[in-house]
């Protein structure tokens, strides 16, 4: 049959050729062709991990090396690839499967030889124990490299990824580096130490002289603060002297001011009292002159009084006193003058109610 039907995957890229020209090309297509005038190419459209371990790589110092990693690469330029490495399509399964191993260890083995030369150039920059430690820097450097080197280009592929796995020294050299390293291990834990022991002592002597510093530093603030205290007692003391004085003087200012006053004070009373006492004494002086005048006209009276009784009978006198005196007084006269006739009496009868009378009992 010459007029055929396939339909690719999706992780195939096609290119149908016909007299040696791409007619149509793409991922996962579905064409007719004619099985005698076209031919088809199908590549790998997905990425492929390329393994490499390198066993023979010297270092700067003449030691050999393993380095063991991965490259990681796909198609960039499919038809490139087409014409560097064969990919044609066979209706055969495992023939097809088999095409399609050969194409890619044709690529893997031109990318790791790529990748060898590279790898052995920067390790014989290093020595045994710098390569050792290299690992992500040497996978850095051959990413960079691979993507830069026109081979690559050429073979139409672009490089992903580069993990290098290991850079392993061989038995002897890898016991001799251990013994070394372990004898710089032990050099170096007597370093630490000795420099351990004298951090210490330096640590120490820092504590000391932070110590002694504190104490400075607290005696110079408890000098500064005794001082402080001292200055603001002073400052206090003087305030409060100075109040006290200015107290003091408001007192005695208040205290002459206030004798001052009470000296006025008892100047107006002097005064009122002197005027007080020269109005007594004229008082009395008018009291004087007004008993004397009294005293005159009592006198006067008395003997015009005396004058006109001088001519009167004693006993009409007599009459007139008796006349007007109490009838108590009456009694008493008349017993007065039964005395003065007592030889003369000779029986006297006094009634209970006569003595009563007499002695001022009345009921």
């Amino acid at each position: 049959m010459i007029i055929k039907y396939r339909k690719f995957q999706p992780a195939e890229y096609v290119l149908l050729l016909e007299n040696g020209k791409v007619i149509k090309q793409g991922k996962g297509i579905a064409f007719f062709y004619n099985t005698y005038k076209n031919g088809i190419v199908v590549i790998p459209a997905i990425a492929i991990d390329e393994c490499f371990a390198f066993d023979d790589i010297v270092t700067n110092d003449f030691q050999t090396v393993c380095v063991q990693g991965v490259v990681t690469f796909a198609a960039h330029d499919y038809e490139q690839v087409a014409r560097m490495v064969d990919f044609s399509y066979c209706e055969n399964a495992a023939k097809q499967a088999e095409i399609q191993a050969e194409g890619k260890r044709t690529i893997g083995k031109r990318l790791n030889n790529i990748a060898k030369a590279m790898i052995a150039n920067e390790i014989a920059r290093h020595t045994i124990r710098e390569t050792i430690m290299l690992e992500e820097a040497l996978a850095g450097q051959l990413m960079r490299n691979l993507k830069e080197d026109p081979t690559v280009h050429e073979l139409g592929i672009e490089v992903l990824s580069v993990n290098i796995l290991g850079i392993a020294a061989k038995p002897e050299t890898k016991k001799a580096l251990e013994a070394a390293a372990r004898e710089e291990i032990l050099k170096q834990q007597d370093d630490a130490i000795y420099m351990r022991r004298n951090a210490a002592i330096e640590q120490e002597r820092l504590i000391r002289e932070n110590e002694l510093n504190t104490e400075i530093c607290v005696a110079e603030k408890e000098k500064e603060r005794r001082e402080k205290e001292l200055l603001a007692d002073r400052l206090i003391q003087e305030q409060k002297l100075e109040t006290e004085t200015i107290v003091m003087r408001k007192e005695m200012e208040l205290q002459r001011d206030r004798l001052e006053q009470e000296k006025a004070l008892e100047e107006k009373r002097l005064e009122e009292d002197i005027k007080l006492e020269e109005g007594r004494q004229a008082l009395v002086e008018m009291d004087v002159q007004n008993e004397k005048k009294q005293a005159d006209a009592e006198a006067y009276a008395a003997r015009a009084l005396l004058d006109a009784f001088t001519d009167m009978d004693v006993k009409m006198v007599e009459a007139l006193m008796l006349s007007n005196m109490d009838y108590k007084k009456l009694i008493a006269k008349a017993v007065a003058c039964a005395g003065d006739k007592l030889e003369r009496i000779g029986n006297l009868n006094i009634t209970p109610d006569l003595l009563t009378v007499m002695l001022g009992k009345e009921e």
